[in-house]
């Protein structure tokens, strides 16, 4: 499926209601184009919807515009350690870690540590 007609998937999910699919559009979209910025973006704007605003940090961290608020919260949520602020924007969250993490029990917290 091409970006465009993900992207229009994903628009046609919100103008349903249904952000948890056009969320999992983005991401996927995200882990096969990880260079994409306007998909990081638009995952970034899913998160505003959901209130997450360290996920929407996180997803907005390349932009060239990007809420302040929004960043500092990521930046906080790693502990201003630019190691995993630099880890951030990188594929963990999509690729499930935060799923497998939920489905152990563990707590639902910030990025990870590196392993």
């Amino acid at each position: 499926m091409t970006v465009e007609r993900t992207l229009a998937r994903v628009d046609e999910d919100l103008r349903k209601g249904d952000v948890a699919m056009a969320r999992t559009r983005l991401q996927s979209l995200v882990l096969s184009l990880p260079q994409a910025l306007d998909a990081r973006e638009r995952l970034a704007e899913i998160y505003r919807l959901d209130g997450d605003r360290v996920e929407a940090g996180r997803w907005s961290y390349l932009a060239e515009q990007r809420d302040q608020d929004e960043v500092s919260a990521f930046e906080r949520a790693c502990g201003r350690d630019p190691v995993r602020i630099m880890r951030g924007p990188a594929l963990d969250r999509v690729r499930g870690r935060r799923g497998d993490r939920a489905r152990a029990g563990a707590p639902a917290r910030g990025p990870h540590p590196a392993p």
